[in-house]
């Protein structure tokens, strides 16, 4: 296999991101948003496509948190790397502005 070109999806990506790491096989413009997708530390071989969820939850968080500074954020998310990422990130955020987070 010469290379994978914009492989759509945060599993199937992540399913096989290290094999195709391991035997240097670019992963180009992957069509996940997980930040795994733009570590080239860790996976160079693996060039991710779309803003990652970090780059998300700054735009979200900063709006919110500026155009409604006591308003209570709720988030569903799915119980995945992904959205686990999203909602740490997301924690981080809040607390860097003085906000509590609490998870049920």
């Amino acid at each position: 296999m010469l290379f994978t070109f914009q492989t759509l999806g945060n599993a199937s990506n992540i399913a096989v991101q290290k094999y195709l790491n391991d035997r240097k096989i670019p992963q180009l413009f992957v069509a996940g948003r997980a930040t795994r997708f733009e570590d080239p530390i860790n996976f160079p071989w693996t060039m991710g496509f779309a803003p990652n969820l970090r780059t998300e939850v700054r735009v979200y968080a900063r709006f919110v948190l500026s155009q409604y500074p006591n308003a209570r954020i709720g988030l569903l998310y799915q119980n995945d790397e992904s959205d686990r990422d999203y909602l740490t990130w997301l924690e981080g955020r809040t607390r860097r502005k003085g906000r509590r987070t609490h998870r049920q």
